[in-house]
């Protein structure tokens, strides 16, 4: 169990509570909450209503969480998991109740600086719990692996993304394009309808969403991104890819977009990318599913 530090609920105190959050927002911090407005003036609110938008304005740190609860006197406690996605402090707790030990528990920041959480879960212990029990505490499954060996016992590495995380739109609309690439069986009804997300791509597991590129990304690495999807695919068979362009000027303002936390030069959204908005580059075939042998795509074919 995490130490609780018991502190007195004074007006400096709030001050700091409120300074910290304000801190945390303006570092681009998801807020779930209408209810900022006067947050900032202590003076004019009673300590009822800062507890209770306190308790409401429910941030989450993206793993970045308190490693331990804290309480404040007067009912307000302010701890991991308070909103959509625990902390990692919380998540040792939680998952200790289901028998995983420290060192099977592991936080670490990957792409576009997104924290995500890797378990190394016992071969005996059932994966579908394990992701049923992440997803309530705010976390999906990217990925499980084979059988591997650490410590001396046989394990199934898990991956783990935040199910929420901070928009970056505004660095996404920096970019004139970004880039998807699909197979070219799905191109016609892309071009007809959009670009629709799906509940998983074919390197990862994740919610509904849509995979672009981002828009100064190497050719080089494009083209291998294209191969690394032919690789894992189970339903393409001919290794054929299309490359799409999104024209970042014609995609609705009310799109969200965020950083893909496996892949440096990636962005991802919940939304539907519109038809009006995409264009035909080129296409690429790949000659050998196991291995990237540098081919390129044509344009304009």
């Amino acid at each position: 169990m995490g130490k609780r530090n018991v502190i007195r609920l004074d007006k400096g105190v709030l001050n700091r509570l409120v300074e910290s959050a304000v801190e945390r927002v303006m570092e681009g911090v998801v807020v779930n909450s209408s209810e900022v407005e006067n947050l900032f003036d202590i003076d004019s609110l009673s300590k009822k209503d800062i507890l209770s938008m306190a308790t409401d304005l429910r941030v989450y740190l993206m793993g970045n969480g308190f490693d331990s609860d804290m309480t404040v006197d007067g009912d307000l406690i302010i701890k991991e998991g308070v909103g959509d996605v625990m902390g990692i402090g919380g998540l040792r707790k939680e998952l200790g109740k289901l028998g995983f030990k420290q060192w099977q528990i592991k936080s670490e920041v990957r792409s576009n600086r997104v924290r995500t959480v890797i378990l190394y879960a016992d071969i005996e212990k059932n994966t579908d719990i394990i992701k049923n029990k992440m997803l309530g505490y705010g976390w999906t499954v990217a990925y499980v692996s084979g059988v591997v060996v650490k410590e001396g016992v046989p394990l199934r590495v898990m991956g783990f993304d935040p199910k929420e995380q901070r928009s970056v739109t505004k660095e996404a609309r920096k970019y004139m394009y970004l880039y998807h690439w699909t197979p070219v069986a799905n191109l016609e009804s892309i071009l007809e309808n959009g670009i629709e997300p799906k509940s998983e791509n074919d390197l990862y597991s994740y919610p509904p969403r849509v995979h672009l590129l981002k828009g100064d990304i190497d050719r080089k690495v494009c083209c291998k991104v294209g191969w690394a999807l032919f690789n894992q695919s189970k339903k393409n068979k001919d290794g054929r890819y299309c490359l799409i362009r999104v024209d970042m000027g014609k995609v609705p303002e009310d799109i969200e977009f965020y950083g893909d936390p496996r892949f440096e030069h990636g962005f991802f959204t919940k939304e539907t990318i519109p038809a009006e908005a995409l264009s035909l580059i080129g296409e690429i075939k790949y000659t050998d599913k196991f291995n990237y042998k540098g081919e390129d795509f044509v344009e304009n074919f």
